[in-house]
């Protein structure tokens, strides 16, 4: 995934479900993965302000440990501004479709502290929150993300190139432009490393809750067994073929690239294209 910056570019689903952004940024620096984004982008692009908070929302149970007990989060009081989305799972059977709220530092609201900002109505807001969903991302100008995509289990393992709007929708080729001073080379350099990173979160995130579960229970079942016993794992215990193993593109694209280079010189070897056609 390679653009500059995707003001607007995420979906609220997208927002609701990624709690990594960082504090600040240079603005039209490029990045490579959403979580270098701000939370204001992801907020003001996807997030429409179509009411305000009635009263002061409840203080955090930390701050409340901390021995706070007045709300001082500005963006938390009364008369705030709040932002409205609307929320659906497009993959989901049922396609739930539902109205989230949230302050201006992105945390979820519960829709009793939130009033419609004067004049305008619950017809208009839910009108405005799925317009403003859409628009941001298949308008010219809008960036675009490019990733890779792969089957790794396949016996071609066919690794090809993909365009996506920031709805995560698949875009024709033709509709999107590398930008200025990005090469092609430079994109699909930053998608396949942007891939493995994401891969390795995920599997890290993974094998490391497996271990700790399973040591917990060994543990657990250890107490009960007591120390007469020798202690025995039972094959359910043990990690044995359970971990993910990472699937990196780096790794499928070097496969790839050998192929496609033994293509290349056989093509060569046989003298076709266009400098072997002139007259």
């Amino acid at each position: 995934m390679a653009h500059a910056t995707p003001n607007g570019a995420l979906t609220a689903a997208e927002i609701a479900a990624d709690t990594e952004v960082t504090q600040s940024r240079i603005i039209d620096t490029t990045i490579v993965t959403t979580s270098e984004m701000t939370l204001m982008e992801k907020l003001e692009g996807t997030w429409v302000p179509a009411g305000y908070f009635v009263d002061s929302l409840p203080i955090t149970p930390s701050k409340r440990k901390a021995g706070e007990s007045i709300q001082s989060n500005r963006w938390r009081m009364a008369n705030a501004p709040a932002y409205m989305s609307v929320k659906f799972e497009s993959n989901s059977e049922g396609k739930d479709f539902k109205l989230c709220w949230r302050d201006r530092t992105g945390n979820h609201v519960k829709s009793d502290f939130v009033k419609f900002a004067p004049g305008i109505t619950r017809a208009q807001a839910i009108e405005k929150a799925i317009v403003n969903y859409d628009k941001h991302n298949r308008r010219a100008n809008e960036p675009t993300y490019l990733s890779v995509e792969f089957d790794h289990e396949s016996d071609s393992k066919d690794f090809n190139l993909v365009w996506k709007d920031g709805a995560s929708n698949k875009a024709p080729a033709r509709y999107a432009k590398l930008n200025e001073g990005m090469t092609k080379a430079q994109a699909i350099e930053s998608a396949i490393l942007n891939w493995d990173k994401n891969e390795r979160l995920i599997v890290d995130k993974y094998n490391t809750k497996l271990i700790i579960a399973l040591a917990r229970m060994r543990i657990v079942r250890f107490a009960k067994e007591g120390t007469n016993n020798f202690p025995y794992i039972p094959q359910d215990l043990r990690v044995n073929d359970c971990t993910l193993q990472c699937q990196l593109a780096s790794d499928e694209f070097e496969e790839y690239y050998g192929d496609i280079k033994k293509v290349h010189e056989n093509l060569k070897r046989r003298k076709v294209g266009a400098p072997s056609h002139r007259m």
